[in-house]
């Protein structure tokens, strides 16, 4: 419990920290100026037989369209949230977070101020002029009464986090990990299998997933012997293929290292695993992504030939092959993967690794975070909106 409560709050720092690049502050603006504008304009139209002020009136719609924003933002959350994963990027969750707690303010102030206007002094400013003691208790009484109607619509909010249980269909994503086992990379794996772990963790549950890693078999040939090799038995490589993305954490933390570096042999035999296993369905997204220091014990002079060159993989995986550097390394490898124009991230410290596996994972994984600090402000302020009450007559 401990450990998801630090995270929660990352979570909430990373919204913050990233907030400078946001492009969607007009929401906030939109919202304060929306609510106080459809508020004055139909406060103008509704006519009450009871309450008669323009102030009374104000507040009452303040209160009703400010539940209204708040429930359609909680909506557009949910729909984007499900659907295509629109609040990946950080940068526009805590805009969006902020124009709620707006709607919520506004709630908490209106009730507050309302709750004022029922004294005896209020009362007789903000109703019909009574003709008796006993009209003006009666109707005091229907003014409580409509008070707590109105209290009644703070609960329509919750009614959006309903939508949480639709089952939305969305399209399925394949994404092909190979994790660089090898002995040099021992300072950097412990890091690069924890953020693994954490990535995997908030992957759609419709993504599959290809777990591969070195083994210690004697290489198969040089580069243009293995690209002819059509069965990923015959090449070096362990791949596990996983429909349950705990399943893939579990195997994840069984990895161990290895004495050889056939990178280019397994990344090889890892795309025909992938395509043997994957021939008859169809992603929406198919993203390899090699965590990795670039050497390779079997091609440290030249690699004349490299993947891009390789019509089918490059097809397969179109503008989704990332590699992250996890050494800073400047080889042979990391220049073919330059030229080929592959996505190159830097992952030589835990911060630059995590932040290269969450873009390149950007549109397959759910921040599981921001939904529940959306129920935290929304609950909170629906329970301090009950507890406000009427002053006494």
């Amino acid at each position: 419990m401990e450990e998801y409560l630090i995270l929660l709050f990352d979570a909430f720092g990373r919204y913050a920290g990233a907030i400078t690049k946001s492009q969607q502050w007009w929401l906030i603006p939109t919202v304060l100026i929306g609510i106080w504008l459809l508020s004055i304009i139909v406060t103008k139209f509704i006519k009450e037989s009871i309450i008669v002020t323009r102030e009374f009136k104000l507040l009452s719609n303040i209160i009703i369209y400010s539940i209204g924003v708040e429930f359609l933002l909680i909506i557009w959350f949910i729909y984007n949230w499900l659907k295509t994963d629109i609040y990946q990027s950080d940068t526009e969750k805590l805009v969006h977070l902020l124009s709620i707690v707006v709607c919520i303010i506004f709630q908490i102030i209106s009730y507050r101020i309302l709750a004022n206007g029922f004294t005896r002094e209020s009362i007789l400013q903000n109703i019909n002029c009574p003709v008796t003691r006993q009209d003006l208790k009666s109707k005091n009484k229907i003014a409580v009464k409509r008070f707590k109607k109105i209290k009644l619509w703070s609960l329509i909010p919750v009614l959006g986090f309903l939508f949480i249980f639709l089952p939305i269909k969305t399209d399925k994503n394949l994404v092909s990990f190979l994790l660089d086992t090898s002995s040099s990379m021992d300072v950097h794996i412990g890091n690069g299998k924890e953020i693994l772990r954490k990535s995997f963790q908030n992957i759609n549950n419709d993504t599959d997933i290809i777990l591969s890693w070195f083994t210690e078999n004697n290489p198969s040939g040089d580069f243009n012997d293995i690209i002819k090799t059509s069965n990923s038995q015959q090449l070096d490589g362990v791949h596990q293929y996983f429909t349950n993305k705990q399943s893939a954490i579990n195997a994840l933390n069984s990895i161990e290292f290895t004495e050889g570096t056939p990178l280019i042999e397994t990344i090889w035999s890892n795309f025909l695993f992938t395509v043997e296993h994957v021939q008859n369905k169809r992603y929406a997204n198919n993203i390899f992504v090699l965590v990795t220091d670039g050497e390779d014990s079997y091609f440290e002079d030249e690699i004349s030939t490299f993947l891009c060159e390789i019509p089918q993989f490059n097809s397969f995986y179109q503008d989704n092959i990332n590699i992250i550097n996890l050494q800073g390394a400047n080889n042979a490898f990391f220049d073919k993967a330059n030229e080929c124009s592959y996505a190159v991230y830097e992952g030589m410290d835990i911060d630059s690794y995590a932040a290269a596996v969450q873009e390149i994972l950007t549109g397959i994984t759910k921040d599981y975070y921001f939904p529940v600090w959306l129920s935290i402000f929304c609950v909170s302020g629906m329970f301090i909106v009950l507890l406000i009450k009427p002053k006494k007559y």
